[in-house]
């Protein structure tokens, strides 16, 4: 993403984590956030993505194999199967040319 800094982008997934605790905390009174369902933290994760400055693109449950296409990544072979490439990606942060820049999971 044109003008993203790495260390902003990680800040930013640990700002959203951070988030994600607190409300869970409040809205459970105590509870800890590993009784959370993921997608509490996979939201507050994306939306601290997009307040970020500079151009972005972000996309929630992704298809993995669709997205190793669009990054033009060439695999030797079958995918691994650890790899559930007919699965999906919580959260694709992508360059602002249109191709994948990094996967959270």
């Amino acid at each position: 993403m044109s003008g993203i800094a790495r260390n902003k982008i990680v800040k930013a997934c640990s700002d959203g984590i951070i988030e994600s605790f607190y409300e869970y905390l409040e809205w459970t009174s105590n509870e800890w956030l590993w009784h959370a369902p993921e997608y509490l933290i996979t939201v507050n994760i994306a939306k601290k993505l997009w307040e970020l400055e500079g151009s972005k693109f972000i996309t929630l449950e992704d298809n993995i194999k669709n997205t190793l296409k669009d990054a033009n990544a060439k695999l030797k072979g079958k995918y691994p199967k650890n790899m559930r490439a007919t699965g999906r990606s919580d959260i694709i942060f992508w360059w602002a040319k249109g191709t994948p820049r990094g996967i959270i999971e």
